[in-house]
């Protein structure tokens, strides 16, 4: 384990002198070695992309079936006031 210290920059008091004096301050951090998270891995990944997919595609069929109905709906009503022949 690693520390790292944070040093202070003291000049001295006189004129004379312009010498920096590195004195060594408290410990600021220690490196930890932390929880890594957990690797997906690339299948894990086409996995649930492919999961996303389908459900998109049962609720777009699902839908299309309304839409379906809908159309069918309006297209006997046009019938029914001779709109369309």
């Amino acid at each position: 384990m690693k520390k790292e210290y944070q040093y202070s920059n003291l000049k001295q008091e006189t004129n004379t002198s312009g010498k920096v004096m590195l004195e060594p301050s408290k410990k600021t951090k220690k490196r930890k070695p932390g929880v890594k998270p957990p690797k997906t891995s690339l299948r894990d990944v086409i996995m649930d992309t492919r999961n996303l997919l389908i459900q998109f595609m049962n609720k777009q069929e699902e839908f299309n079936k309304h839409q379906e109905q809908f159309n069918q709906m309006v297209l006997e009503q046009f019938k029914k006031h001779k709109w369309i022949k």
